[in-house]
């Protein structure tokens, strides 16, 4: 029977038609709008021939095939490995994972270690330093490391070294990073410089004991860093771009400093906090945000007659400090309307009761604070704090807004009777200074406790980076002095550095085989590396996208839906509560840059680094039933000889950028090459050798196996041009290649004309002898580093690479893959195709059984001949057939898709190679989705960024007054940003924190804020996304349909057959101009998803498993706090005059703010 379908197909079958159909048919034909002339076969619609077109599939499948596994050296391969008798032993990824727990436990307390050695020197030698106050001395300053043009500064030299990424440092001494907004020269600052500058000799001691040790900090409370090892930090000298990094906002600093805490801010938005005062009082509780972590909760309330919550949504509960919940926030202070009187005797009640909400899920179960932003307070309402407040275990920091407030007696009592303090903040310049000061407030008890507490951040990057992204560890250093007595007084914190590449090249990703993976999260779900955490390229580092990922948003099952937020998530729960175990999930695995989809069974494998709040994870593919226990490992059965090193250069070649092979990566070391033949130029590898250079012995010894199983290909590649020369002319073939698991990239140019040959610029790095490089490195000559844009140099990630696990992830012989034009990186366009084949191996004892993958190998081809070859097949498999149609008809356009629904070849259009089918052919593509020829896949992407739509211009006569009035207005406008600009940016030290920290403020760029302005392209922005992709499994051979095109109200004879050893799909469907087949919207480009209020408010409110601190530290009987209520003086020395005077400065210009915001 058949059945029509709107947007669908009709579906015919193979079998015979009886009567009752020919009458049907006959019935659907007369409804069928006329044909145009064009597309007649003997004056009826055009039908295909299937045959035809089973007999096209055919042959291209087959050829490709064939041709492939011919050009590329299949067999070749297959035979080297074979000859060197092959060895596959079994893993188990259980225990391996358990191990590489206890083994980064066991390097982590080495760190810990080093760390408390720094603690001790900096807390012996404050306390024997004596004061100077006519102290007068030079060091070496980060920013004026020439030693600076007045000469108040040593200068200092730098060398570049690999291990930190190639970056220039210096081995022997720290440098000195200042704070704009701190005068370098001051008594203070001096003083502290003065006796910190013995910590060098524990900073290097620290690093030639663990050379792993390599990024350590100390910053004083006073402001000012010392880092090593030293390095130089860009200063800039444009007056638009001051530099504003503050060690003190960084969070390792912050959360050394204290507890975690639970804060209620409660914002005063009566009638009196209007203008400065409102702008100002905004800018601190934002500042107060920024001081929070991720283990910190708060919630911020609006007071005046009545108290409300600044979000109803979030009424009656404390929200975790996350990126999300502060930036939300953050957005609903900028509409608030002041007006009435400020009713404390409602206010304070409310703030009290939800502190003590005994919902312990949703507070940090420490420290407890109010923080009130006002202009005044009209007593200190004792008798609310006595009765909500009896043992003053919650603090009160009161932050008095306004210059021409001169009395605060009752916010001053206020704070004073419940151990907090006051400030007093006359202008927006102000707000960093007094804010900063109320979390060494609340880790006084830390401090009297004398307990040195390990804290832990999550993943980020150093402002000067030169380790890549890193964890932190960090401690307090606390003033032992007799004048501290039981004040409490923090002197700062040092930290070290972890680069996250440390933990996994602990894990030996290399080792597990095509699509597996390891990543790492803390005791909140946060990831702290993973695979699909997206990044962008800053400088020689990548740096991510954003700061919160959660597990749950990269690890996506597919039995369940992941747009549930309040749905539990198995596997992250487990790793989070566990110290070890498993874990078995369908997910949907992307690739290419999320372009495509693919389901996959894993296995999880996951371990506690104990001391630590971070869980590593391994994930493996595996089968229904998931693994069995172990995992095969593939190797060679002799040890690597000095001839396979030598061997490479018989081809072009790379090895995967981001394995450690030898001490450091290709992609930051890219002299490796020498490395290698050096390292076997005697007979072998021996355990020595590999402890000395610090080489992955495992990793060499199965790279030299792949060099040496491959070594022939050079001149197989050669020969075999030699004897197929037509073939190559005939496919358009210009390169063979071959990737193995080892990360070995083999290739040659086998065409005349050589698309993907490498473009060398004349970038070269510098290196010295003078630089303790460790033994392999210091012995080498160093080479310019070229930076080359080969596709197989920027695509050398081999078993990671898409197309090496699309060709081993499924039952294929030959995968199609359109390469695209990447400008940035390779001279290849979609004018060329690459055709992959796996090669399999066996055991020695089961040579018939082709068990474990051990390479790809293929070639790199014209798109245009691929054309060719289908238009000259499907024309010779109509011989001898009557009224064929096929590919070659003038009025038949015909496709092959991959298994992502990506154009391979277009007979019409060849410039639709590697577009998006779905936008060609917006409702043949639904109907190949409804016959389940592909499967859609609805996905969201929680680290998107979205681009603002520009405003539509506008030609109505209506609108030429209110263009007018906007081109005299716009003036007004421009001349008033440029002053708030500027204002801004001398403000901009005030309120700026380095990288790592969240900005709710745009940052002013006069120049590109006028670009913007031009384009009407503002920046993108941070969003969540949803978008689809399609997948293909279908196993069914062929199908012959009609599609209904609703946009000309016509109908489309479609073909549709299965290319038998390959991905590709063969579409055929009739040409006819007068019916388009694209009246819906068929698209994989993301669109920002915008939610209802409902929908914000369910995901604001949700509440994901995490794992509390430990330790706390809030209250200490003995705290000495007479001296809260006094309003805290930054420097009380002489030598704070200059940063005073710049102070008052930023408070003149801050005042033009207002008259710029209207």
């Amino acid at each position: 029977m058949i059945v029509r379908k709107k947007c669908g197909f009709v579906m015919t079958s193979n079998r015979r038609l009886d009567f009752h159909d020919l009458a049907k048919l006959i019935v659907i034909f007369t409804l069928i709008p006329a044909w145009e002339p064009t597309s007649r076969v003997n004056g009826l619609p055009p039908t295909f021939s299937i045959a035809s077109l089973r007999q096209l599939a055919d042959k291209v499948g087959s050829r490709l095939h064939q041709v492939t596994k011919l050009v590329s050296g299949h067999d070749e391969i297959k035979k080297g490995f074979s000859d060197l008798y092959v060895k596959i032993d079994e893993m188990d990824p259980a225990e391996a994972v358990k191990q590489y727990g206890e083994k980064l436990s066991q390097a982590i307390k080495k760190k810990i270690v080093a760390l408390e050695r720094l603690v001790e020197t900096a807390e012996e030698t404050a306390a024997s330093h004596p004061w100077k106050n006519d102290i007068n001395i030079t060091y070496h300053n980060a920013k004026e490391t020439d030693g600076g043009t007045h000469g108040f500064f040593d200068p200092i030299d730098f060398h570049r070294d690999p291990r930190f990424l190639n970056e220039p440092i210096n081995l022997d001494a720290s440098t000195v990073h200042v704070p704009t907004n701190v005068f370098s020269r001051s008594v203070v600052v001096q003083n502290g410089v003065d006796w910190s500058k013995k910590l060098d000799a524990s900073f290097r001691y620290n690093f030639e004991e663990n050379p792993t040790v390599r990024g350590q900090h100390f910053c004083s409370s006073t402001g000012f860093e010392r880092i090593y090892p030293g390095i130089r930090w860009p200063f800039s000298k444009d007056p638009e771009k001051p530099e504003m990094y503050d060690c003190r906002l960084a969070r390792w600093y912050i959360q050394a400093a204290s507890s975690p805490k639970d804060l209620v801010i409660l914002l005063d938005i009566s009638g009196s906090m209007t203008g400065l005062r409102r702008e100002t009082a905004k800018r601190t509780v934002m500042a107060i945000m920024d001081t929070l972590n991720e283990d910190d909760f708060f919630n911020v309330l609006t007071f005046k007659n009545d108290t409300y919550f600044l979000d109803p949504c979030l009424n009656n509960t404390l929200l975790p400090a996350t990126k999300a919940h502060k930036k939300h926030l953050s957005r609903l202070m900028q509409h608030l309307d002041t007006e009435d009187f400020a009713n404390y005797t409602v206010a304070l009640p409310v703030a009290f009761n939800l502190l003590a909400r005994n919902d312990t899920a949703r507070t940090s179960g420490c420290n407890k604070a109010i923080m009130i932003v006002s202009d005044n307070a009209p007593e200190a309402f004792e008798d609310i704090c006595r009765l909500y407040n009896p043992d003053r275990s919650v603090r009160f920091f009161a932050y008095v807004i306004g210059r021409e407030v001169t009395e605060y007696e009752g916010m001053t009592e206020l704070a004073c009777n419940n151990r907090g303090f006051v400030a007093h903040i006359t202008t927006i310049a102000d707000v960093r200074d007094y804010v900063e000061e109320y979390y060494q407030v609340l880790g006084r008890p830390m401090v009297l406790h004398k307990n040195h507490t390990n804290i832990w951040t999550t993943a980020h990057s150093h402002p000067r980076d030169v380790l890549g992204p890193l964890i932190t560890v960090a401690q307090p250093v606390f003033n032992r002095s007799a004048e501290a007595g039981a004040k409490g007084s923090l002197i700062g914190v040092v930290s070290l550095d972890i680069p996250v590449e440390d933990i996994r090249k602990t894990m030996a990703p290399h080792k597990w085989g095509v699509g597996s993976y390891v990543f790492g999260i803390n005791h909140n779900g946060r990831v702290i590396f993973h695979p699909h955490w997206k990044t962008l390229q800053k400088g020689k580092v990548s740096a991510p996208i954003q700061n919160e990922v959660d597990l749950s948003e990269l690890e996506q099952e597919v039995a369940t839906s992941s747009f549930n937020i309040t749905q539990e998530h198995e596997l992250r729960k487990k790793m989070i509560d566990l110290d070890n175990g498993t874990h078995q999930m369908r997910v949907l695995r992307q690739m290419d840059g999320g372009k495509r989809a693919y389901e996959r069974n894993y296995q999880y494998f996951f371990s506690r680094i104990a001391g630590t709040p971070f869980s590593i994870g391994l994930a493996i593919p595996s089968t229904e039933s998931g693994i069995s226990g172990s995992i095969d490992k593939l190797h060679g059965a002799r040890r690597p000889r000095a001839a396979d090193a030598v061997s490479l250069n018989s081809t072009d070649w790379t090895i995967h950028p981001n394995w450690y092979y030898c001490e450091t990566t290709m992609a930051h070391f890219p002299n490796l090459t020498v490395v290698l033949e050096n390292l076997l130029s005697s007979n072998g590898l021996s355990a020595e050798d590999t402890h000395d250079l610090s080489c992955d012995k495992d990793l060499m010894e199965s790279l030299m196996f792949d060099a040496q199983a491959t070594r022939t290909l050079g001149d197989y590649w050669i020969s075999t041009k030699d004897k197929h020369r037509d073939l190559y002319e005939l496919y358009g073939i210009t390169t063979s290649f071959v990737s193995t698991r080892a990360g070995l990239t083999r290739w040659k140019e086998v065409g005349d004309s050589t698309p993907s040959r490498d473009l060398v610029s004349s970038v070269t790095a510098a290196y010295s002898t003078d630089v303790a490089y460790p033994d392999d490195i210091a012995n080498q000559t160093f080479l310019p580093v070229l930076e080359t844009k080969h596709y197989f140099r920027k695509h050398s990630r081999a078993v990671e690479e898409g197309w090496y696990q699309r060709t081993v992830g499924g039952d294929l012989e030959a995968l199609v893959t359109v390469i695209q034009d990447e400008p940035e990186s390779a001279n290849l366009t979609s004018d060329f195709l690459m055709v992959t084949t796996p090669v399999y191996v066996a055991k020695e004892e089961q040579k018939d059984i082709s068990s474990l993958s051990a390479a790809v190998a293929g070639l790199i081809m014209s798109s245009q001949s691929l054309l060719d070859s289908v238009r000259q097949t499907a024309e010779e498999s109509c011989k001898g057939l009557p009224n064929c149609v096929s590919c070659h008809s003038p009025h038949v356009n015909c496709y092959l898709l991959d298994e992502s629904a990506f154009v391979v070849v277009d007979s019409r259009y060849p410039e639709n190679s590697g577009k998006f089918f779905g936008v060609l052919q917006s409702e043949v593509m639904l109907s190949l989705v409804d016959s389940n020829i592909f499967k859609r896949y609805e996905l969201r992407d929680y680290q998107a960024m979205c681009q603002p739509v520009p405003p539509t211009k506008t030609s109505s006569s209506a609108s030429l007054l209110a263009s007018w009035l906007t081109s005299a207005f716009g003036s007004l406008h421009l001349l008033t940003r440029t002053l708030m600009s500027l204002s801004v940016t001398l403000l901009a030290v005030v309120f700026a924190v380095d990288d790592e920290y969240y900005h709710f403020e745009p940052k002013v760029d006069i120049n590109g804020t006028m670009e913007a302005m031009a384009k009407k392209l503002p920046p993108p922005y941070s969003c969540d996304a949803q978008y689809a992709l399609f997948h293909s499994s279908w196993v069914a051979s062929e199908l012959i349909a009609e599609v209904e095109c609703t946009a000309n109200n016509c109908t489309k004879n479609i073909a549709v057959v299965k290319v038998p050893h390959t991905n590709l799909i063969l579409v055929a469907l009739d040409n006819l101009k007068s019916c388009l087949c694209n009246g819906a919207v068929v698209d994989i480009k993301p669109t920002e998803i915008i939610f209802t209020t409902e929908e914000k408010c369910n995901r604001f409110m949700a509440f994901p498993h995490r794992r509390k601190p430990t330790e706390c530290y809030s209250y200490f009987k003995e705290e000495d706090y007479s001296e809260c209520g006094r309003p805290w003086v930054p420097y009380q020395s002489t030598s704070a005059t200059p940063r005073l005077r710049a102070t008052l400065s930023y408070g003149m210009v801050a005042a033009l703010i207002p008259l710029t915001m209207f």
